[in-house]
């Protein structure tokens, strides 16, 4: 059983700088019972690279949709 509570949906397309803040953000906070969720509207190879870069070191899961 999961002990996520919440599930943070961010949406993005081929906006890598502005990823990176918001990615930045999560990672930096306290509470852990979440996960983030990126839905990609069929952004460049450069964002899929973004968040793998992000996933090993991310404090909850790290999911690319």
């Amino acid at each position: 059983m999961s002990n996520i509570k919440v599930s943070v949906i961010v949406s993005t397309y081929n906006s890598v700088e502005w990823l990176i803040k918001v990615l930045e953000g999560y990672k930096n906070q306290t509470y852990l019972d979440y996960e983030v969720i990126i839905a990609d509207d069929g952004s460049k190879n450069e964002t899929k690279e973004l968040i793998e870069s992000y996933q090993s070191n991310f404090p909850v899961p790290l999911h690319h949709i």
